[in-house]
């Protein structure tokens, strides 16, 4: 086996990922989640040809999360994170794809291992045109639409800056039709203000 352990995840806080990925259409995600998801996209190395096991040691996880992630809390974690998938939908097709093959921590090592499905390529291998951002500003954001805003937002940084219709940000963020906040005041108190 592959293996990549990291021990100071500072020298990894770039992430690149598939512009179409940024907006995590598909599964709906929590923040720990996503937390946990983008920890583990940013050990891809830019040169892989393909997805090796990526491991981050637990100590160093907390810390940078700034959470504990107790034993319990871990599995809960895991059966949550390996039925995510991302859905792409084009005028032909509608794709849906795991994120996960396996999600392992080693109680004695103390180590994540984590190894990607091998059809995420599209999504973070060899990209063009690709979104880039940075994990310590995801760890910072505290509720999913403000991590999910921080990534449509990374995608335009180059821009400097963009526009966007509200039903298509709604749709972006998976707000969907009916929803709590998909009336145009709640999603600009509960969404937007708080992000």
């Amino acid at each position: 086996m592959d293996y990549e352990v990291v021990t100071d995840l500072n020298k990894s806080d770039i992430f690149n990922v598939a512009h179409k990925f940024t907006s995590l259409k598909g599964s709906e995600f929590n923040p720990l989640e996503i937390d946990f998801l983008f920890a583990f996209v940013t050990q891809i190395d830019e040169k892989d040809e393909a997805f090796k096991e990526y491991r981050i040691d637990k100590a160093t996880l907390e810390e940078k999360m700034n959470r504990r992630l107790e034993n319990k809390r871990i599995s809960t974690l895991f059966k949550s994170l390996i039925g995510k998938y991302i859905e792409a939908e084009d005028e032909k097709k509608i794709r849906t794809y795991s994120i996960f093959d396996t999600l392992v921590f080693d109680k004695e090592e103390k180590v994540y291992t984590v190894q990607f499905s091998s059809k995420m390529k599209p999504f973070l291998l060899k990209l063009k045109p690709y979104t880039k951002g940075y994990l310590s500003d995801i760890f910072k954001l505290e509720s999913t639409y403000s991590k999910k805003l921080y990534l449509l937002c990374a995608q335009w940084r180059t821009a400097g800056s963009f526009k966007i219709k509200v039903d298509k940000l709604m749709e972006e963020l998976g707000i969907k039709e009916g929803s709590t906040y998909s009336t145009y005041g709640e999603f600009k108190r509960k969404v937007l203000k708080t992000a």
